[in-house]
């Protein structure tokens, strides 16, 4: 059976701290690490053209702080980034 372990992240310390034990186990583990970050949408929300305009500024700013993840590793990770 193939190990994978999943991990959520979401930039706060605990995320990191989450994120370092989590890419050590599945070092030890020869497990494959699957990292989430959920950004919250929903379809009934009904908003004005500015404050689309004010959420779409916020995602655009969550996908930019997501890319070291898309990258492969995570700002502050380095202890425990596989890469490093």
């Amino acid at each position: 059976m193939a190990k994978v372990l999943l991990v959520g992240v979401d930039g706060s310390d605990a995320g990191r701290r989450a994120l370092q034990f989590a890419t050590g186990r599945a070092r030890d583990l020869g497990a494959t690490l699957v990292l989430v970050h959920v950004i919250p949408w929903s379809p009934y929300s009904f908003n004005t053209p500015e404050e689309n305009e004010q959420r779409h500024e916020r995602r655009q700013q969550e996908l930019a702080s997501a890319a070291p993840v898309r990258a492969g590793c995570v700002p502050g990770c380095s202890a425990a980034c596989p890469r490093s």
